[in-house]
């Protein structure tokens, strides 16, 4: 149990939309905020569970943009994954003694992520989109990861073990596309990877 719990911190997988304001950005250097919801994904390589389904998310961020090229940026986030047994585990036990298998069980995971990224447009790049409303970023970024969970019984929810928490670092990246309109209004998408310790 204690390497699934870590490992769910340790890859996630996120698509977002969010919405930001600031002045007009161009090539003027401008600070901006705004608000991000996504579905983030749990995966494992070694362990007994995993998200099938995506989860939620949603958060906040503000940043500061030096020009069309770069900018950087700190948000913060929180979510819930539901993690069910792989299929190869379903027979096994969770507890023999209390005649539990993990195929009558579901782990729920909330989780607080806390990222500092660097944002690259590599549409600046290039004389013919330059100047343009679209941004096409890549984003590598470290980040902090919060998370608590229990495992639960699928016929009722009630819980089968307490509450486990802990802290995870990361290192990730992420790519995205967005469009700005009225000259300080954004709205984009964007998947990312992070492989977290532990």
């Amino acid at each position: 149990m204690k390497r699934y719990i870590l490992f769910i911190a340790c890859l996630i997988i996120s698509s977002a939309v969010y919405a930001q304001t600031s002045e007009k950005m161009n090539d003027k250097p401008s600070v901006y905020i705004g608000v991000q919801a996504g579905m983030p994904m749990g995966v494992s390589s070694f362990s007994s569970l995993k998200a099938d389904f995506p989860g939620w998310d949603a958060g906040m961020f503000a940043g500061y943009r030096f020009n069309d090229m770069m900018s950087v940026e700190l948000d913060a986030s929180f979510g819930n994954l539901n993690m069910l047994p792989r299929t190869f585990c379903k027979q096994y036990f969770f507890d023999e003694e209390a005649d539990i298998r993990y195929m009558r069980l579901k782990h729920k995971t909330f989780i607080h992520r806390y990222s500092a990224r660097f944002n690259l447009n590599v549409l600046s790049f290039f004389a013919a989109t330059q100047n343009t409303p679209w941004k096409a970023e890549i984003s590598p970024a470290l980040s902090l990861l919060g998370r608590s969970g229990k495992f639960v019984r699928l016929a009722d929810e009630s819980d089968v073990i307490g509450m486990t928490k802990g802290f995870n670092f990361g290192v990730g990246c992420r790519i995205g596309a967005s469009y700005m309109f009225d000259g300080k209004y954004q709205v984009g998408v964007y998947a990312g990877y992070t492989q977290f310790t532990g």
